[in-house]
C-alpha cells in the first residue's frame, strides 16, 4: 500500500470552496456529485469501469496529516476554524455507482457522491 495521503491532489479551490460553506452556514447541506465521462475515445461506444476499488480505499484512507494541514495555513488557503474542522475530518456520506467491469455509456454518472457539503467537497478531487 502506499504510503501517502491524497488530500492534497486537488485544486485550492476546494479547500476555499469548503472554507466559504463552513462560514456561511451552507457546509452541512445535503448535496450529491457525479463522476461521468462526456465523450469516449474515438471509435468506442462505451466504456468499461475499472479502478473503483481503488477509488474506495483513497476514500478510507482520506485524511489531512499535520503536514498538509500546515501547508493549507501556512498558505493561508483557509482560515484557522477551518483547519480545526479539518483536524478531525473523515468522510461521511454515500457513494453509489457502476460495478467494476460493468459498461457506462458517455454522458452517464459512474459514480455519485451523496453527503454533506463541506464532507463532499472535501473529497471532490
Amino acid at each position: 500500500m502506499v504510503d501517502y495521503s491524497p488530500a492534497l491532489m486537488t485544486d485550492m479551490y476546494e479547500y476555499t470552496m469548503l472554507d466559504a460553506t463552513l462560514k456561511d452556514g451552507t457546509a452541512n447541506r445535503k448535496c450529491v456529485f457525479e463522476v461521468f465521462t462526456r465523450h469516449l475515445p474515438e471509435g468506442r461506444r462505451y466504456g468499461v469501469v475499472a479502478g473503483t476499488g481503488r477509488i474506495l480505499d483513497e476514500l478510507e484512507r482520506f485524511h489531512l496529516d499535520d503536514e498538509d494541514l500546515k501547508f493549507l495555513a501556512d498558505r493561508h488557503v483557509v482560515s484557522p476554524e477551518t483547519i480545526k474542522w479539518l483536524e478531525n475530518f473523515h468522510f461521511s456520506g454515500s457513494i453509489k455507482g457502476y460495478r467494476e467491469g460493468e459498461m457506462f455509456f458517455p454522458n452517464s454518472p459512474i459514480l455519485q457522491v451523496e453527503a454533506r457539503s463541506a464532507s463532499a467537497r472535501c473529497w471532490k478531487h
